[in-house]
């Protein structure tokens, strides 16, 4: 009788143990430099992986279907799919899935979108900055109004970049190599891309200058080609 007494101990034992054994958490964490469960068509993002304890394994991250090698503390660049639709970011160390993130590619329908192109590669640059800061403001009182710019600044992070502003958020899209502003083709270039980005029901346009007009030195010996108008 002592005997099955004991028994029925121990089988008690092992039968709550298997119920409050905890599942291992992993010691890996994935930072992005930005929000990346919503992403627009396009847009480029860097995900960095950091761990609670020490390795020097090298970490695996897989997306879509594409893989890359990479270490912890490293810095790696990704970007969203042109095609809209539903993806994932999965993190694996020594072969073993420790983390994944769900990502929504999405073309946004908006009600109304501004397109500003900044052509603030000159003294011009800081009050750049500031408009794109009184633009984040407002987006805050206007949730209706999504503001779509290219900016052109000199020697700023900033520089060459496609931004998305709204709800008063400022979201870097992706950025270009240098471009010369004043021709026609980067203009056309700006407008293609904010259109692969989101449709919209009203579209409006504000190209930002000094106001000058465009220069050809070949034909107008440094005088504006046209007659300058603000926009």
């Amino acid at each position: 009788m002592k005997n099955k007494i004991i028994l029925i101990i121990l089988i008690s034992f092992l039968f709550i143990g298997c119920f409050n054994k905890t599942t291992p958490t992993s010691s890996l964490r994935l930072l992005s430099d930005k929000d990346i469960s919503t992403l627009y068509p396009g847009e480029t993002f860097s995900v960095t992986i950091e761990s609670s304890t020490e390795t020097t394994d090298d970490i695996t991250i897989e997306y879509g279907t594409e893989k890359y090698i990479t270490k912890i503390g490293s810095c790696n660049q990704f970007t969203a799919p042109v095609n809209t639709g539903n993806t994932q970011l999965k993190v694996f160390l020594n072969g073993n899935l420790e983390g994944k993130k769900d990502i929504k590619v999405v073309k946004k329908q908006l009600k109304k979108a501004v397109y500003v192109y900044m052509a603030a590669d000159n003294n011009m640059q800081y009050q750049a900055i500031n408009d794109l800061e009184e633009m984040r403001e407002g987006t805050s009182d206007c949730p209706d109004t999504t503001v779509i710019a290219f900016v052109d600044v000199q020697n700023l992070s900033i520089d060459n970049t496609v931004v998305v502003i709204e709800n008063g958020v400022y979201r870097e899209i992706e950025k270009w190599d240098e471009v010369n502003t004043g021709d026609v083709e980067t203009f056309k270039k700006f407008i293609k891309r904010g259109k692969e980005l989101c449709s919209s029901q009203e579209n409006n346009l504000i190209i930002w200058n000094h106001g000058d007009g465009w220069y050809n030195e070949e034909i107008t010996n440094g005088k504006p080609a046209t007659k300058a108008v603000a926009i």
